[in-house]
């Protein structure tokens, strides 16, 4: 994550001097994998036809920027990040997060059924700061994170 977040930041910072970057996920063969994956699965994760993909992403006609690729055999898709709800885990800025809070709406916490798709950052961290304010406020009468 510390790399989509890099790339992230360096896609926003650059697209004003059209600078763009993306992260690669590539699933390819490598001499840890060589003796669990059976053989024939472990010949068609060459790194040669991953090589391409990452060509093409920095190519002068590709206009990907702040994108995610997984890629691996040949095959290539487009990946995004999802956000549960979320829960906020206390009532006010002076409480502390305290395990029981965290064990008790933990299933708040990993929730995916209104999952969000998260394109960037900025929307994240407004979210954040709603639920801060709230907190300082006093007002928390929501505890998700939307």
């Amino acid at each position: 994550m510390g790399l989509v977040g890099l790339s992230n930041t360096l896609s926003i910072e650059g697209e004003k001097n059209n600078i763009h970057c993306n992260v690669i996920v590539p699933t390819a063969a490598s001499r840890l994998t060589q003796d669990i994956l059976p053989p024939d699965f472990f010949e068609e994760l060459r790194p040669d036809l991953i090589a391409p993909v990452v060509a093409w992403l920095c190519h002068e006609h590709c206009e990907e920027n702040g994108t995610i690729i997984d890629s691996a055999v040949g095959w290539a898709a487009k990946c995004h990040m999802v956000r549960g709800g979320g829960s906020l885990l206390r009532q006010s800025i002076t409480e502390p997060v305290m395990l029981e809070n965290v064990r008790e709406l933990w299933s708040r916490v990993t929730d995916m059924s209104q999952a969000m798709r998260v394109d960037r950052m900025e929307g994240t961290v407004g979210n954040i700061m709603d639920r801060l304010t709230e907190l300082k406020n006093g007002s928390s009468s929501s505890t998700d994170l939307d």
